[in-house]
């Protein structure tokens, strides 16, 4: 994935200050890990990396260009995106969404992004949780590639049940109409997305939110989440 504009001898200089003065901390086990680095030796063998990254064959003319994650939601990376979203531990998410951006990089560096948009929440669930997590790991990954981030492009104006709990069929029909565009369709016109959330299972919600992308004339939607939930149902 290439970069914005401020250059990469720049971002890498900041970052090793930042490291200097705060060592960074493996984001599954909190032990002292190596400069720009947010997994420790140990956890990036032992963690459960997705063989590539999810939804590299996931296609649709209407939706989602590429569907990345770079791990399966279960174990120690089930524990910090629940920490992150729910606990409100905040300081995970520079680290994860570092993750992100290399499981883009990995899987396709020659995308080029013009705006980072992430998955709304219904306005309850953010009164409710004081928060949108992927609006979170949007503004990092965004900071991190030097691309603008429009947190409000997305709309999610109607309330629905959380998908991986639900089947395919269910979560297809759990996401129809629930997006729209919010204010001027202009900003996603002739755009090449990268839309961020936190965790997928069929890709039905960024597949939706890809489509309303598009209907504002987005001319790519790339997609990536922290971890692929694997559904059972």
């Amino acid at each position: 994935m290439r970069r914005g504009h401020l250059s990469d001898t720049l971002r890498r200089a900041l970052r090793a200050l930042r490291d200097f003065i705060f060592p960074p901390m493996c984001l599954f086990c909190s032990r002292e890990t190596l400069p720009g680095n947010s997994v420790c030796p140990d956890c990036a063998v032992t963690l459960p990396w997705l063989n590539e990254p999810f939804g590299s064959t996931v296609r649709a003319a209407d939706g989602c260009d590429c569907l990345v994650a770079p791990l399966r939601y279960e174990g120690r990376v089930r524990e910090a995106v629940w920490r992150m979203k729910f606990r409100g531990e905040t300081q995970l998410i520079p680290g994860l969404a570092q993750l992100c951006v290399q499981a883009v990089s990995d899987l396709a560096p020659q995308e080029i992004f013009d705006l980072v948009v992430p998955v709304p929440l219904h306005r309850e669930r953010l009164r409710e949780r004081g928060y949108n997590q992927a609006a979170l790991l949007a503004r990092a990954i965004g900071k991190e590639i030097g691309v603008p981030v429009a947190e409000k492009v997305l709309v999610k104006h109607k309330a629905s049940a959380v998908q991986h709990t639900l089947s395919l069929d269910q979560r297809k029909e759990n996401v129809k109409g629930v997006y729209s565009l919010s204010g001027n369709v202009d900003q996603v016109k002739g755009k090449r997305v990268l839309l961020v959330d936190d965790i997928v299972t069929s890709g039905c919600t960024a597949d939706a939110c890809a489509k309303v992308l598009k209907s504002g004339q987005a001319c790519r939607v790339v997609a990536v989440c922290v971890a692929h939930v694997e559904n059972k149902s």
